[in-house]
């Protein structure tokens, strides 16, 4: 059971550190490129995912079917704008719209914006990369830390004669553990 605790654990904190270079590649490109993922639900609402200037953008629009079912746009800062497609960092809702103060909040970073738009309400959440990076990173740290506390604790079982697994006193019997019956690393050699 021990064993398959610790396979878990180690694939959740690979996972968890591979999460985490993501993260932070994706942070460093939103400050370049901006990145925006489109999905038309069935009730013609349109939910995007953006990236951009540090943060996460997640709206929920109504009434866009203009859209296909999946699209993925893709541009630099600095080109040149359609006339058509709205700018997902200053959007255009939000702009002609009127913003509802109560429903909208911030914390830790984090906001909420919610909006009266002329087809319905807009519901738009700013999540920032350092938020996400510091959730996806805290795995691979306990992982660490863990590992960290283990060698320094065997170590300094070694260096006052007891044993690295058990803590039974060695001083009487040095060659093996009459506890847990480990055999020592200077009965080795």
């Amino acid at each position: 059971m021990k064993r398959l605790r610790r396979i878990i654990f180690n694939a959740l904190t690979a996972i968890s550190l591979l999460l985490c270079l993501v993260t932070a590649g994706m942070w460093v490109r939103s400050y370049f490129i901006r990145d925006c993922v489109h999905h038309l639900v069935a009730t013609q609402h349109k939910l995007e995912a953006a990236s951009g200037k540090g943060e996460v953008i997640i709206s929920w629009l109504p009434g866009h079917v203009d859209r296909p079912k999946w699209a993925y746009t893709r541009k630099r800062f600095g080109e040149d704008e359609d006339a058509d497609k709205v700018d997902i960092l200053t959007p255009l809702f939000l702009l002609t719209s009127t913003v509802d103060e109560d429903r909208s909040w911030s914390l830790v970073g984090v906001a909420k914006i919610a909006a009266q738009h002329a087809n319905g309400d807009v519901r738009v959440f700013l999540i920032p990369y350092w938020l996400i990076l510091t959730v996806v990173i805290a795995m691979p740290m306990i992982r660490s830390g863990w590992l960290l506390f283990r060698v320094l604790r065997s170590k300094n079982r070694r260096n006052h004669q007891r044993c690295v697994f058990c803590n039974y006193d060695l001083r009487a019997t040095p060659d093996r553990c009459p506890e847990c019956g480990t055999v020592s690393a200077k009965a080795k050699i």
